[in-house]
């Protein structure tokens, strides 16, 4: 009995160690009989009846300026293939892989390339038109001048990608995972970037205005110079990120997080911020002119210089921030904590801070020249040589 066991757990062990072969089941075929199945005119082939050639091993071919219509082109392997300058169109390449793979200057359209692993290959000056790219993997890609128009890359990896000047139009990137990627000059705008995940990532230089970017994770990521404008970042995440001369102008972010991170030269004017968490983190020249930040969380954040004018902070916090040279001008500060911090030298000139709560706030130099409610706020006391 015990020879037994013994002998169950020596080949339970073993097939657990044996690493799965992605050639397996996958026949080997010449170049020449490719050519003949896809290539031959002897009999129309359309979408209802297309060619079929799956489960083939094709790796290292080369399909060069070829003409790829009506085929199922299925599980197959093309690692290492050359499909530089190729039209495929009204194709299945479902579930294909294609790691280290050529298609520069190639043309895609009406083609499935659901669940391809496309991993490590290059895609400089590519265009997918209507392709279905969902649960594809471009870990590790080079995409340069990339066009997807009408595409759908719902649940698509492009981690550790290179993403330079490409172009997404009227397509989905819904659920996306974008991690420890590069990219530059691109744009993304008017896209559906919902629930996409951006961890680590470097973007600069790149449109996402019009977009719907809900829930979005930037955690851990460097933003340079990028534009939000008109998009919707509810719920959107960016924990230790480095954020610097982005255009939040108008956008719908609800709950946006922004905690440990650094915000330079940042427009959130006419956004809707409600209910945000901004705590913890450095904001340097950042404009929120007339944006709302109702019941919205700035505590232990440092925001000299940040300008608040017509903006709408009823019911926020800023425990133990540091706000000096704030501008705070016609503001709404109604109930707005503003315990043990700093606003030296700030400015509520014609702000209502009704009931707001100063208590042990540093109102050195602050100025409230016709701040309305005055009389209200909490904790108030002319000990604190504000200027009237």
């Amino acid at each position: 009995m015990i020879r037994l066991i013994t002998l169950f757990i020596f080949l339970s062990l073993s097939a657990c160690a044996t690493t799965p072969d992605p050639y397996k089941n996958r026949k080997k075929i010449s170049q020449e009989e490719v050519e003949k199945i896809l290539f031959s005119n002897e009999q129309s082939y359309n979408q209802k009846n297309p060619r079929k050639l799956i489960l083939h091993d094709l790796r290292s071919f080369d399909f060069n300026h070829k003409i790829i219509s009506f085929t199922d082109l299925s599980f197959n392997v093309f690692d290492q293939s050359n499909f530089s300058s190729a039209e495929i169109n009204d194709s299945i390449l479902h579930a294909g892989s294609f790691n280290n793979a050529n298609f520069d200057n190639a043309i895609l359209i009406n083609i499935d390339l659901s669940g391809a692993d496309l991993s490590n290959a290059s895609f400089n000056n590519t265009r997918f038109v209507n392709v279905n790219l969902k649960r594809a993997n471009f870990s590790n890609a080079s995409l340069s001048n990339t066009l997807f128009y009408l595409s759908n890359l719902e649940f698509s990896t492009f981690d550790d990608a290179k993403i330079n000047k490409v172009t997404f139009v009227k397509s989905k990137l819904k659920s996306a995972q974008i991690q420890y990627a590069s990219i530059t000059q691109s744009f993304i705008n008017n896209t559906d970037l919902r629930y996409t995940k951006w961890i680590g990532s470097k973007i600069e230089n790149s449109d996402f205005s019009g977009s719907s970017m809900e829930r979005g994770d930037f955690s851990y990521s460097t933003l340079n110079n990028l534009n939000f404008s008109n998009a919707n970042l509810t719920n959107v995440k960016a924990t230790k990120s480095d954020l610097s001369q982005i255009k939040f102008h108008n956008t719908i972010s609800i709950g946006l997080r922004l905690i440990n991170s650094t915000i330079t030269e940042c427009d959130f004017s006419g956004s809707n911020l409600k209910e945000s968490i901004l705590e913890e983190s450095e904001f340097t020249v950042v404009n929120f002119t007339n944006s709302n930040l109702e019941f919205s969380n700035f505590d232990y954040s440092t925001l000299d210089k940040t300008n608040f004018t017509k903006s709408n902070i009823s019911r926020s916090s800023f425990l133990r921030a540091s706000v000096q040279k704030g501008d705070f001008t016609s503001s709404k500060s109604k109930w707005t904590s503003f315990i043990m911090t700093d606003l030296t030298d700030a400015n509520f000139d014609s702000a209502d801070i009704f009931k707001a709560d100063f208590r042990g706030a540093n109102l050195k130099n602050s100025k409230l020249t016709n701040a309305k409610n005055l009389s209200s706020a909490i904790g108030f006391d002319k000990s604190y040589n504000y200027q009237e």
